[in-house]
This record gives structure tokens, C-alpha cells and sequence, in this order.
């Protein structure tokens, strides 16, 4: 009997069905370079690293030791394992050992990693609303289902967004249930979870008997408060109870401004770290030698030079510079507390503007998308500006929650922030007339 051949499109896997034809990276840079737009939309960093970083890569490179530019031992260089060793028993007020660290190629594949590891087909994984987006793709592909909880967006700083713990409990199933994903500092919207929120998610761990996946990527970029509210990070794994639940990841990359080295980490107890190095030994084996030694140094040299004041602190006036330039301009700014994102308002713009051509995609984009999608698409075109739609970080369902928001990044020079700016203030004649 004759067997019927496959056509073009029947080799993919079947569970590729679960992910978008593009993602809104695909999309939104492309169409920054086209239209020669400011590019404030993908998170990645304008300028060079400081001196101390670039030349500590450039001594590896050139050193004459040849081990230098060959494997490293799967688990992740010595070098740079003693530091993070050092770093984490500061931090989680705990020996922290070789034992309990895995290096990977940026914290993308420490998600990809985590999910393959430990997720079982028919578990659930709950998610909060806005999420870094590869979080359901990578649960999906490892067989799992998410489950969500939103944020409510409420006030002027991210950090008045809430999470309703009653709803996170209720997206938690006993004996199915098998994580639940934090990212603090957030990407979306910037904001820094505090202790006491932690400790009701923590509460939630330890009832549902879950394991907690902590996104910290964005660890050393916190902004100070004031006294009545100061802004601290707090790595979940040091909460009572936690350590042995808790996978805490994080990278060099928006540290150092080396988003490219892909250099990262995950720290947990050895029982998890036993089954993530299986699945790590089997995707990428190593990580970039050279890279890691060069991390290595970074970090220690950054213990003594100040370096960490003069990042944050750079950060910060970059930060306060896009918010003025979007108040101005009549979004309305979410100040965020971490990260180098910042939300704005754009419901003062007339949809009229972006909800008619200017806002429908351009070939091979999506076509089901929020009125954010289209007024960045429109932004884009129209202003010379790119932001990303926030709803790019949320389920479809919750697109009427969020669909008011844009994300803007402030990881460019300042002089490009204002440059923006300048473009921006153009939105002034598209304002509605009741603004």
C-alpha cells in the first residue's frame, strides 16, 4: 500500500503548533529599521560596556593559555562559579557551593532548561500577568499548562500594581500544580516585589507544595525610594522556608551591558541542580569559555571599583529622563522601581489615529492584536518611534486589562532618549479633543 508523502509544511513537530509563526520581535525591529524609527522597543543596550569589562574579555581572548578557549566543564567555569559561590552565600545567607550552581547560555536557556527538567506533560505552571514572554512557550513545549494570575494596574509606579493572592491561590491545583514563575525586578511593568508580598507567595508555595522559578535578571538594577518607601531587592530563595523550592536565575548581560555574551546562571539545591545539569548537558554541553572567565573577572573587579552605584545610578537618570519625555509628550509614565522599562499611558492618543491603516500589520504579521499593537505599529510608522505592546506579555484574554499601555525602553544613550523625545512631542496633534 502506498504510503501518502508529506507535503511542505507536515515535518514540523507537532507541538510547534503551540507557538506564534513571529513574535512581536519579529515583527517590531524589523519595522524600526524600515521606517527608520528610534528604536526604544527591544530591551537591548546602545552603548559599550565599561572599560573594565570589554578589556577583561579582550585579556581572555588574547591570553596564551590554551584551556582558555576550549570547554569548560558543563556545569560552568570555576572562575566564574567561585564568584557567583561568593555572591550567593551573601546574598541567601547560606554556604553556597559548586554543587548548587548551573551555568547556561543566558537566562533564555535557564528557562528552556527548567521547564524541560522538571515539568512533567499535564502539569500546571502558573504564570503572573505581564510575564517575559518566552515563559508559556517554553512551559507548552515541555508539555505543560499554565495557569494565570494578573497584576492590577492601578496608580503612577509599578510598584502599585497588586497581586491578588486570593487569585493566585485559586490558579494553584493541589497534586498538579508544579511552580510558580516570579520575575522581580519585573520586566513588565518595573516592579520591585516587596517582603511582605513574597512571603504570601511563599505561602502559596508551601500550601500548594510547588516549586517557585525566580527570574532575577534584572537583580542589581533597582532604583532607590525614599524613606516612607524604600525599594530593595529581595532574592526569593532567602525567605524562610524557600531555599529548597526555589530555582533563582539571573545573567551578566544586563549587568555589564553584554547582552550578547549570553552568560547565565541558576542557582538551587543540589537535587534540582542535579536534574537541570542533565538536560544542559544535553542541549549546549558548555558555555562560551572565554566569556565566563571574562564574567568572572568582571565581577570582581566591579566588587572594588564602584561600578555598581555609577550602573544604577546612570540608570536611574536615564530612567527620569524617557519618563519626562513621555509626560510630555501626553503618555502619562508608569515610574518603574527595577528594570530599564518604562509603561506609558497612551489613552489620550485619538484611536481614530492608529486604529485605521496606519495601525494594520504590515505583511506577515499578526493580525488578532490589541489597540497597543496598533498604536506602536502606528508609532512606529507615523512618529519615528518603536515601544513594544504591552499585551505582548499577557494571555489574549487579558488584553482589555492592559491594552492601554505601551513599553518603552531606557537601555540607549541619553542623547538618543531625548532624540525620541523630540519625535514624541508630535503625538501633541493627535491628542483627543476632550484631552
Amino acid at each position: 500500500m502506498a504510503v501518502a508523502k508529506r507535503g511542505p509544511g507536515d515535518w514540523a513537530a507537532r507541538r510547534l503548533a503551540t507557538l506564534p509563526a513571529k513574535t512581536v520581535w519579529h515583527e517590531f525591529t524589523p519595522m524600526a529599521v524600515s521606517h527608520k524609527a528610534i528604536n526604544l522597543g527591544q530591551g537591548f543596550p546602545n552603548f559599550c560596556p565599561e572599560e573594565f569589562v570589554s578589556t577583561a574579555a579582550a585579556a581572555v581572548m588574547t591570553d596564551k593559555n590554551p584551556f582558555f578557549q576550549q570547554y569548560a566543564r558543563a556545569p560552568g567555569h570555576l572562575d566564574l562559579v567561585d564568584q557567583l559561590q561568593k555572591r550567593y552565600s551573601s546574598l541567601l545567607g547560606r554556604a553556597i557551593g559548586p554543587e548548587n550552581i548551573q551555568v547556561t547560555n543566558g537566562t533564555t536557556q535557564a528557562l528552556n532548561i527548567t521547564f524541560l527538567s522538571l515539568v512533567d506533560p499535564g502539569d500546571e505552571v502558573v504564570l503572573i500577568e505581564p510575564y517575559f514572554d518566552l515563559y508559556p512557550h517554553d512551559v507548552t513545549l515541555a508539555g505543560g499548562m499554565c495557569k494565570y494570575v494578573s497584576l492590577q494596574p492601578k496608580g503612577t509606579t509599578a510598584n502599585e500594581w497588586t497581586l491578588d493572592v486570593a487569585a493566585l491561590r485559586a490558579a494553584c491545583t493541589k497534586g498538579k500544580t508544579k511552580m510558580i514563575v516570579l520575575n522581580t525586578p519585573m520586566n513588565v511593568p518595573g516592579k520591585v516585589w516587596t517582603r511582605t508580598e513574597l512571603l504570601e507567595i511563599a505561602s502559596v508555595a508551601e500550601e500548594f507544595d510547588c516549586l517557585v522559578v525566580s527570574d532575577e535578571v534584572y537583580d542589581r538594577l533597582v532604583y532607590p525610594g525614599d524613606a516612607a518607601t524604600p525599594v530593595q531587592h529581595i532574592p526569593f530563595a532567602s525567605l524562610p522556608g524557600m531555599w529548597d523550592r526555589t530555582i533563582t536565575m539571573a545573567s551578566c548581560g544586563k549587568t555589564f551591558t553584554v547582552t550578547g555574551w549570553k552568560i547565565g546562571w541558576m542557582v538551587a539545591p543540589p537535587e534540582l541542580t542535579l536534574a537541570l545539569g542533565k538536560v544542559a548537558a544535553h542541549q549546549t554541553f558548555s558555555v562560551a569559555t572565554p566569556l565566563q572567565i571574562a564574567a568572572a573577572r568582571a565581577f570582581a573587579e566591579a566588587e572594588t571599583n564602584g561600578y555598581y552605584d555609577r550602573f544604577v545610578a546612570a540608570y536611574l537618570k536615564r530612567r527620569d529622563t524617557l519618563c519626562d519625555v513621555l509626560a510630555k509628550a501626553g503618555l502619562p509614565p508608569l515610574v518603574p522601581q527595577g528594570s530599564f522599562f518604562v509603561l506609558a499611558d497612551i489613552s489620550r492618543v485619538d484611536p481614530k489615529h492608529y486604529m485605521g491603516p496606519g495601525g494594520d500589520p504590515e505583511e506577515g504579521a499578526q493580525a488578532d492584536v490589541g489597540r497597543d499593537w496598533r498604536f506602536c505599529r502606528w508609532l512606529t510608522r507615523e512618529i519615528g518611534v518603536c515601544a513594544i505592546p504591552t499585551t505582548a506579555f499577557v494571555r489574549p484574554e487579558s488584553r482589555a486589562t492592559f491594552d492601554r499601555y505601551a513599553r518603552f525602553a531606557f537601555c540607549k544613550t541619553e542623547d538618543e532618549i531625548r532624540a525620541a523625545g523630540q519625535r514624541l512631542l508630535k503625538l501633541q496633534a493627535y491628542m483627543r479633543p476632550e484631552a
